[in-house]
């Protein structure tokens, strides 16, 4: 009986065990249910715009468009490839006057490997703002200075011509005039319009007085020389200004009271504050090597705003200027 009653126990467990056994070892044939990942927006060569979407990386996007993270900084203007947000359109594909700069094996004179993640890239940046464009309207990633530059124009001219309160201020669909105003072009009525003998003399005698400090605004404020020295380079109209030499890190103050338009770095200016004085009256201080005041900050004259410096010099100096409607004037004239 006992032995009866052990061998049925064992036959239980072996089935038991043969059960379980093959339980654990059944395949799933099936996961597709389990999981449905959304598919990411398709980037072929007719995609010119791409709307940058939750989990994108510009390195992502890069990849998937057949270009490199280089390429899409420069044709969007980026400031830096580890920013972007969900929703931006970022261009990925080259502007229609620009083409994918393709490096050559210069050993053999062939195009090098097409693999776009590890060739050479040129920079490719928006196209020039021809002179018969009078408005632009801002585009996603644009700046000032890049606007500026397309249009070969300053950024304080730009400011002047918008009446931006500050170069920074600008927004996506905004209209920026990037010619000179009208207000720069005397009208002519043709009622009143002069013999052409007296309008050279009137013409004449006008230039005459500008040259001798005849712009009653500009001469109504209170200038101070911005700095301490010699003049080192006089004014003339290539020039702008006029150059005062000093030492590195000397003071450089407001001329007159005023309010900073403008703190940044020009092409031939280096380090550079702007001062607004008047709805047309700017100064200029140029080749700073530390600025100490920031934009939209109200400053007095004789205020310290800058230290001398050398910055796109080729010496240690202070380059100032006096503009009225953003055209230079001499401020040898004003200054006391």
């Amino acid at each position: 009986m006992k032995k009866t009653v052990y061998t049925l126990s064992i036959l239980a467990c072996a089935m038991l065990c043969a059960c379980s056994s093959t339980q654990q070892s059944a395949p799933i044939s099936d996961i597709s249910g389990l999981t449905n990942p959304k598919q990411k927006q398709r980037i072929d060569a007719d995609t010119v715009n791409y709307t940058v979407e939750p989990g994108d990386t510009l390195s992502q996007i890069a990849r998937r468009s057949g270009h490199s993270v280089a390429e899409l900084v420069a044709w969007n203007e980026l400031s830096t490839p580890d920013i972007i947000e969900v929703g931006q359109v970022l261009r990925v594909q080259p502007p229609e006057n620009q083409a994918v700069a393709t490096p050559v094996d210069t050993g053999s004179g062939t195009p090098a490997s097409t693999d776009t993640a590890s060739r050479p890239v040129v920079p490719v940046s928006k196209p020039a703002i021809g002179k018969d464009v009078t408005y632009y309207t801002v585009e996603s990633g644009d700046t000032l200075s890049g606007i500026a530059r397309r249009s070969n124009h300053s950024v304080a001219e730009l400011v002047s011509w918008n009446n931006l309160d500050s170069a920074d201020s600008i927004e996506i669909g905004q209209k920026l005039r990037v010619q000179p105003t009208a207000a720069t072009v005397a009208p002519v009525k043709k009622s009143t319009e002069k013999p052409a003998a007296e309008k050279a003399a009137s013409t004449s005698t006008a230039q005459k007085s500008a040259a001798t400090g005849g712009i009653s605004e500009v001469r109504n404020i209170n200038w101070s020389w911005p700095t301490q020295g010699k003049i080192v380079s006089s004014y003339t109209a290539a020039k702008r200004g006029i150059d005062i030499g000093g030492s590195k890190g000397q003071k450089v103050s407001a001329a007159a009271d005023g309010t900073v338009l403008y703190k940044g770095t020009m092409t031939g200016y280096g380090n550079v504050v702007i001062i607004k004085h008047s709805s047309n009256v700017l100064s200029v201080y140029a080749h700073n090597n530390r600025m100490l005041v920031n934009e939209k900050q109200r400053v007095s004259r004789g205020q310290q705003i800058a230290e001398m410096g050398s910055t796109d010099s080729s010496r240690v100096k202070l380059h100032f200027e006096i503009r009225f409607q953003n055209k230079p004037v001499d401020p040898t004239k004003y200054l006391p």
